[in-house]
């Protein structure tokens, strides 16, 4: 059984994040000076406010970044937080990595007083939609989900 830790990312991470954002669009060369980029507070998303948080999944056995997963606070559609970015390891998926991502960025969000979050998913990325659907997101136009109160959802199975 996969044996999962969710920690601050650090910029060691760094390679392993940039690996991960690359599965899907671009590549991990492409990826690093956004991701170091974002880390070190140099680039700010639109709406984005600080402070921010990037955190990572280490398969603790193989100590291997599995997953990861950014957030920061926001005013996007009168959020107070938003879900920056969110990639699990393809070998991985289906595993719950992402769910245990996603409850560490809403407990981030709760310490922060963020309450509302949104993220934004395409609309044909039936995983992500539906790993968020078990977080009672609902969906407010093609490509946004929100999360009308983080500190009291709990996931359905």
């Amino acid at each position: 059984m996969l044996k999962i830790a969710i920690e601050e990312a650090n910029l060691n991470d760094l390679p392993a994040m940039s690996r991960l954002r690359a599965e899907d669009w671009g590549s991990a060369n492409e990826w690093e000076p956004r991701v170091t980029a974002y880390m070190i507070h140099q680039q700010t998303p639109p709406y984005g406010l600080e402070p921010r948080t990037v955190l990572v999944a280490v398969d603790t056995e193989e100590n291997e970044v599995i997953g990861m997963a950014a957030g920061h606070l926001s005013n996007r559609f009168g959020c107070q937080g938003e879900i920056h970015w969110l990639d699990v390891d393809s070998k991985h998926r289906g595993k719950r990595v992402g769910e245990q991502l996603v409850r560490g960025l809403f407990s981030w969000f709760s310490q922060q007083g963020a309450h509302k979050v949104c993220v934004t998913v395409t609309p044909t990325n039936d995983a992500a939609r539906t790993l968020y659907a078990r977080f009672a997101a609902e969906p407010m136009g093609t490509h946004w989900l929100i999360f009308p109160d983080v500190s009291s959802l709990q996931v359905s199975a």
